[in-house]
């Protein structure tokens, strides 16, 4: 995947300039770089240790929790 995102980032941006105006490719490709930083922080987390990963894990499941409390 990791070395996917960049091919596709840039077939993305040929087929824009195709079809579209500039103006919106910006925003267009927020969400392709947001899955490119994704993917580099879980590859990331891949090489820490355990308890690294497992600290990751509670303070993520902590954050969503709290964000559901929040939302309610």
């Amino acid at each position: 995947m990791k070395a996917i995102c960049p091919v596709i980032i840039e077939e993305h941006q040929r087929l824009w300039m195709i079809r579209n105006k500039s103006s919106g490719l910006t925003q267009s490709l927020e969400s392709f770089k947001s899955l490119q930083v994704q993917i580099d922080d879980a590859l990331a987390l891949l090489d820490k240790n355990g308890v690294s990963r497992w600290a990751n894990r509670t303070t993520e499941k902590m954050k969503s929790a709290a964000t559901v409390l929040y939302l309610k």
